[in-house]
């Protein structure tokens, strides 16, 4: 959250090359995010070029990032609740409200058995968990 609390221009460097990787991810947690989609094809089509996808912008991470959104929006931490819900069947809630940081770490697990396990979430995967959830 220190990092969130700068001014949206202010510039982050990485030392990897997983932007791609993380948008598509993020487009499937959220596949609404119209920010996301648009970077998606930014990146993807930078890394067709051979071309860094670094920097980023603060404010970038921001709209785009779901573990900044989290921290940074309860709107979204809800939202993201509710994504997780749909893939999972677990609900991170504490006072009626989504605990962000149950959120973080639910997110973060998901997205971690899906590489360990060579998988990807997809929008569709997504889509069709919240379909089953209805």
């Amino acid at each position: 959250t220190r990092i969130a609390g700068l001014p949206p221009a202010v510039k982050l460097f990485c030392g990897h090359e997983y932007t791609t990787n993380n948008y598509r991810f993020a487009a499937a947690i959220e596949p609404d995010n119209e920010d996301v989609k648009e970077k998606l094809k930014w990146a993807e089509r930078l890394r067709r070029d051979n071309l860094p996808t670094m920097p980023t912008t603060v404010g970038d991470e921001i709209a785009t990032n779901p573990y900044m959104r989290i921290m940074t929006s309860r709107t979204a931490c809800g939202k993201l609740a509710m994504a997780m819900y749909q893939l999972t069947g677990d609900l991170v809630v504490r006072e009626g409200q989504s605990d962000n940081a149950a959120v973080l770490t639910e997110l973060r697990r998901v997205k971690d058995e899906n590489l360990h396990q060579g998988k990807t979430i997809t929008p569709q995967q997504s889509s069709a968990a919240s379909n089953e959830g209805r």
